[in-house]
């Protein structure tokens, strides 16, 4: 089954090498999701192995999101997506610390309801993709303006 996996690896990679910025952040939120399910699964079965393993991936792809925004186009859509991702970090950890799965729960759901409005959104025309213009405060291109892999 070696060259099974080898096989999947290979499509993953070049999925990824082949997508425009708006299909990667909804990769990045479907695998946070994906990792926060099985963190919960780990611990609820005591395998804390793995669940350290699964949370530290969480954070990995939370950090990657949180380094490609862009705050000089962005603006206030970047400093709040920035504050969200903040907060993510800080409830896992706690959560993690504290035994509390209600925060692997609570993360899972934020990221959730972004890949669920990221996922309704077309590609913008000048940049390959769009990014939510339901933030209060902030018009359309201001939103899309958040820029770079991350919204």
């Amino acid at each position: 089954m070696q060259g099974y996996g080898q096989g999947i690896n290979a499509y993953r990679k070049t999925q990824v090498g082949t997508a425009d910025p708006r299909e990667l952040v909804i990769m990045c939120y479907e695998a946070a999701i994906r990792q926060l399910g099985t963190a919960r699964e780990a611990y609820e079965a005591g395998d804390y192995e793995a669940k350290a393993r699964a949370v530290a991936k969480v954070h990995d792809t939370v950090e990657l999101l949180m380094q490609s925004l862009d705050f000089e186009k962005g603006g206030t859509v970047a400093r709040n997506l920035q504050a969200l991702y903040s907060y993510v970090i800080r409830r896992l950890t706690d959560g993690d610390l504290r035994r509390d799965t209600a925060a692997f729960d609570e993360a899972a759901r934020i990221f959730e309801d972004l890949l669920t409005s990221w996922r309704k959104l077309p590609k913008h025309p000048d940049s390959g993709y769009s990014t939510p213009s339901s933030v209060p405060g902030e018009t359309g291109g201001q939103a899309r303006a958040a820029g770079g892999l991350a919204p």
